[in-house]
């Protein structure tokens, strides 16, 4: 065997050494897009987890609107779990960024996003709590959700005309 013969074998196994390292990055590829995707599930799951079990929450919430004074632990709760739901608002925002949330999954999570900052309470703590947040989620969620340009989707008129007939029920 000469040396021509011995340089042709190595091309040929490092040609294949190339081709299974493309495959298994392909392999990789794939599975850290489901981890991806499923992350990103689990994100949309957490904010329906967060608007299920809050009567504690509403009822803080309610009282706060009728201008009763909250306890320091009713107080305390609150701008927890307001912590909370923005908190995932701005996981989702950024896993939006990173392309693993669709556009239109997104924008739905805006509606909502929209339609809790249009509670005057969360509206406040927003303004009071922005600053610990993401520059860059702040500046979405100042543009998107509480200029007075922002559009406002169906899903949040229903929210807020549900708001509205709660308090109509409320004042009977």
């Amino acid at each position: 065997m000469n040396w021509e013969a011995i340089g042709a074998i190595g091309e040929t196994l490092s040609a294949v050494a190339v081709l299974v390292t493309l495959g298994y990055l392909g392999i990789q590829f794939r599975q850290n897009t489901r981890a991806m995707r499923s992350s990103a599930l689990r994100s949309i799951q957490d904010v329906v987890l967060l608007t299920e079990g809050n009567e504690r929450y509403i009822a803080y919430l309610n009282k706060s609107q009728r201008n009763e004074r909250l306890t320091p632990d009713e107080r305390a709760h609150v701008v927890e779990r307001f912590m909370t739901v923005m908190r995932t608002f701005e996981r989702i925002w950024h896993e939006h960024t990173l392309g693993v949330i669709a556009e239109h999954q997104f924008n739905q999570h805006l509606d909502l996003l929209r339609w809790a900052l249009s509670l005057p309470e969360h509206r406040c703590m927003w303004e009071q709590m922005a600053q610990i947040f993401d520059p860059q989620f702040r500046a979405v969620v100042d543009i998107q959700a509480l200029s007075d340009d922002a559009p406002t989707s169906s899903m949040v008129k229903a929210f807020l005309a549900l708001d509205a007939l709660k308090g109509e029920n409320s004042a009977s």
